[in-house]
């Protein structure tokens, strides 16, 4: 085939190959807010279907559903525009993949009214183009799906790294106390929990008594790190929750 014709098909099909890197960055940023407004969905039904006893007992369904419906409306947002981008530098690189077979096209029939070459080798170069662009298209598609994901596989790596290496997080005493002083927990302005203060040993048993809705079971939710939003200390041994991986 004529170097002429050739060399124009394989510079487009080089620079076709670089759109994944074009949308890189907007790709990875879009994902990678998806994949955290799909954690936090998950982790507040998770805490809501958990909380049922309390969120019953104080009356407030509809507060908990109105919560409820706004993370899913953002969830669904953006899941929208996460596909959104995806599908626009897919739609972007199969457009430009098609058009070196347009290239192959009229750079070959500008060569043949000039007598360069025969109309049989424009036949032969947009097959040529065509058999690149079939191939070409799957690769960026390929390299569209993996460097969206490249902030979220940074932070499972951090994440990893980070529950691998005691230094990043405080070391639990041995035989330690759980403690709890002047804890206090609320639920919108519902009082769940007011200015609790005590002292577990190590190694002794309790009982926990109470009401229904009285704050048991919110007690320990906020020991397991189930709520965050508390006023007060928890702590095992002389490690505060927070500071626990």
């Amino acid at each position: 085939m004529n170097y002429k014709l050739s060399v124009p098909i394989l510079i487009f099909s080089l620079f076709v190959s670089c759109i994944p890197f074009l949308f890189a960055k907007k790709l990875s940023r879009s994902q990678f807010d998806f994949s955290t407004k799909i954690a936090t969905f998950t982790h507040l039904i998770k805490e809501f279907v958990g909380a049922y006893p309390t969120i019953k007992n104080y009356e407030i369904g509809d507060l908990i559903y109105s919560r409820f419906n706004n993370i899913n409306n953002l969830t669904e947002d953006s899941k929208f525009l996460s596909e959104y981008d995806f599908a626009l530098s897919n739609s972007i690189s199969s457009l430009l993949s098609w058009f070196t077979q347009i290239i192959a096209v009229g750079v070959g029939f500008v060569l043949v009214m000039k007598s360069e070459i025969f109309l049989g080798t424009v036949v032969i170069a947009r097959t040529f183009a065509n058999d690149i662009a079939e191939p070409l298209n799957n690769a960026i598609t390929s390299f569209n799906s993996i460097l969206s994901i490249k902030k979220i596989l940074e932070k499972i790596q951090t994440m990893t790294n980070k529950n691998n290496n005691p230094e990043t997080s405080k070391i639990i005493t041995k035989n330690p106390d759980i403690e709890f002083s002047n804890v206090s927990f609320y639920l919108q302005e519902n009082r769940i929990i007011d200015n609790f203060s005590f002292k577990f040993k190590y190694g002794k048993k309790y009982l926990i008594i109470g009401k229904n809705g009285s704050g048991k079971s919110s007690l320990f939710r906020l020991l397991k790190k189930r709520y965050l939003s508390y006023n007060g200390d928890i702590k095992i041994g002389k490690s505060d929750i927070k500071e626990l991986s």
